[in-house]
């Protein structure tokens, strides 16, 4: 599947351009518990550490700076290369 066409995949789904982590995580396949735990508990990744091993999507920070947001454009980028490394 192209990077367009898992776009508008993730369009058709949630109907907008923007997910939140709970949204994002329903995306990527992956659990809302699992997702959160990465930036926070015991177990929490540095922000650093998960953009430069591409673990998750990329996101930016929403206005009040504590929420992040995903860019379907993003996730859709970040599925596809997930998939063609698998292969």
């Amino acid at each position: 599947m192209t990077e367009k066409e898992m776009f508008e995949f993730l369009y058709k789904l949630f109907k907008k351009t923007e997910l939140n982590a709970k949204e994002t995580a329903q995306a990527i396949g992956w659990s809302y518990s699992k997702f959160t735990k990465l930036f926070s508990g015991p177990e929490a990744l540095s922000e650093k550490f998960i953009k430069e091993h591409k673990i998750i999507p990329t996101w930016t920070r929403a206005t009040n700076k504590s929420s992040r947001r995903w860019k379907l454009k993003e996730i859709a980028r970040w599925i596809v290369d997930t998939e063609e490394k698998s292969c």
